[in-house]
């Protein structure tokens, strides 16, 4: 529920993630001015810790670094924290340092303490019980790539600069939006071939081609396949372009509107002759958000999936779980 109330405003959210934050956020909330919603998991009844006897207040809007590391930052919303510190230890023993934040309260959300740790690890991963759309997770995830992208403009204000700086101090500028070495790397080799092809750092020339010369421009510069040149088409140059991402390709196996063993590669194809072009980007939508929600990796929700009457794998899960045998 919490990411209805924290899209309600002029309220605050608190998830405490510890008994003795439990205590100190609760006095906070009583003491504040504003509304506040007091959110603990249900079905949980509390977790045992210490909790402090003496006076302990947690100030609103104030996260906690749970575990500090250098490959990775793990934000941990309310319940999660417990899980996710015990994922980080085991981790650990594997070589793998996690960093886990706690954010404590959702709104006031502590953005800056958790874009510092991003920018130490280079690396982010939310933990959220709430659904993809509209989450918490989703929104911080907006956020750091929102942040990523202002350092790296504010730091190289025109594409020329991006374009001679050192490959290390643009991974710097952008590390809060993760993967940055690897991003830094392909940043300055597409400016490079652009430059040298176009002469300058303007693509605007391609909004007279064609949608099949376009595509094959985009996807002939280093690095860019065929799901970055559809999503440049259809959210940058506004053409008929469906992507296809994990859960475009996943969501069309199972529809059936690709065969099932079908590369990511060859659903492009296919669904790109086979989607009407007004469709393309709407659909696109559409199946990302339905395999966030119900048609997931692991557990698909085909009870509650408004396709499961015309989706083959739908009806095939449905199948096999009423032959179930009933426990009792």
């Amino acid at each position: 529920i919490h990411p209805v109330l924290a899209n309600l405003g002029g309220v605050k959210v608190v998830m405490p993630g510890s008994p003795a934050d439990a205590k100190g956020l609760l006095k906070a909330a009583i003491r504040d001015d504003d509304p506040v919603f007091f959110l603990q998991a249900a079905g949980r009844g509390g977790e045992p810790g210490e909790v402090p006897d003496e006076e302990y207040v947690v100030p609103l809007g104030q996260a906690a670094v749970r575990r500090a590391g250098r490959d990775l930052t793990l934000v941990a919303i309310g319940a999660m924290v417990r899980p996710a510190l015990k994922t980080a230890e085991a981790l650990a023993g594997e070589g793998i340092e996690v960093e886990v934040v706690d954010p404590r309260t959702v709104v006031p959300l502590d953005l800056e303490t958790i874009l510092a740790s991003v920018r130490r690890t280079g690396r982010l991963v939310v933990v959220d019980e709430a659904r993809d759309t509209c989450s918490v997770a989703s929104h911080l995830a907006a956020l750091v790539a929102e942040r990523a992208f202002e350092a790296l403009r504010r730091t190289y204000p025109t594409w020329a600069r991006v374009a001679a700086a050192p490959t290390r101090e643009l991974a710097r500028a952008i590390r809060s939006g993760g993967l940055a070495n690897t991003k830094a790397a392909r940043i300055r080799a597409i400016l490079r071939e652009v430059a040298e092809r176009e002469g300058d750092y303007d693509l605007s020339r391609l909004r007279a081609l064609p949608d099949a010369e376009v595509r094959a421009y985009l996807t002939s510069l280093p690095g860019v396949g065929p799901k970055t040149a559809a999503v440049v088409m259809a959210f940058a140059l506004g053409r008929d372009a469906i992507p296809v991402d994990t859960h475009v390709h996943r969501v069309s196996r199972r529809l059936g509107l690709v065969p099932p063993r079908a590369s990511a590669e060859r659903a492009h194809d296919l669904l790109h002759e086979l989607v009407p072009d007004e469709l393309k980007t709407p659909l696109h939508v559409g199946l990302i958000r339905l395999g966030r929600e119900l048609c997931r990796a692991r557990e698909p929700r085909c009870e509650d999936c408004p396709l499961r009457d015309l989706c083959p794998t739908g009806r095939e899960v449905l199948g096999r779980r009423r032959a179930r045998p009933r426990k009792g």
